[in-house]
């Protein structure tokens, strides 16, 4: 029940730079591979040719940094047989720039060809990013729900954003507490109304 997160840049070059195999698995920005229909992106990633470090800068920057280099990244992707690939939005979530879930799988040899350009990004981009503080207090006021609705022992998020849910939650499953989800449903930040189950599959 893990939240269905968007696809990040590392997870489309990853494979490339490191062995040339074929798209990861699911794995959050958390590892998904274009056409996967989400995961996580790892930390790790091509270095970039100049730019900032992992983790430096608010998102704003973040976007302006990023944003231009993967819309040349969606345009490179388009030019080499996946006429379909969209460009980059920013997410809700951490603020910043991502592919959209619903973008379609890219084959070896376009990610090949566009590595360089995405080897122009700065090392924070292929980082994974938390949530913003207005996203977090979303994430904080959603656990208070759940609480108030008859879940004593539902946690606050932990600083990524998921909820460290304690055994006997982990147990029960969605159909657990899937009645006090839709009570809370106004309030959970996720446009998507997902929730992150921190230890839990998707």
């Amino acid at each position: 029940m893990r939240r269905a997160m968007i696809l990040a840049v590392a997870s489309l070059f990853v494979p490339v730079a490191a062995c040339g195999t074929g798209d990861p698995p699911h794995a959050p920005p958390g590892a998904g591979a274009a056409g996967n229909s989400g995961g996580e992106s790892p930390g790790s990633g091509a270095s970039g040719a100049g730019g900032v470090s992992p983790g430096a800068g608010t998102s704003a920057t973040g976007t302006v940094q990023v944003m231009p280099v993967m819309r040349e990244i969606s345009r490179c992707f388009r030019s080499h047989g996946v006429p379909g690939f969209p460009d980059p939005i920013v997410d809700n979530r951490s603020g910043y720039p991502i592919f959209p879930p619903n973008a379609p799988r890219v084959p070896q040899a376009a990610r090949a060809a566009c590595e360089p350009i995405a080897r122009r990004l700065p090392p924070g981009a292929m980082a994974t990013h938390p949530p913003t503080p207005e996203y977090m207090r979303g994430l904080i006021a959603y656990a208070g729900c759940m609480r108030a609705h008859g879940l004593p022992d539902w946690p606050d998020p932990d600083p990524d954003g998921e909820f460290p849910l304690p055994p006997r939650l982990l147990a029960a499953g969605k159909r657990g507490f899937v009645a006090q989800m839709r009570s809370c449903a106004a309030v959970n930040p996720d446009p998507s109304k997902r929730v992150s189950i921190r230890g839990a599959a998707s």
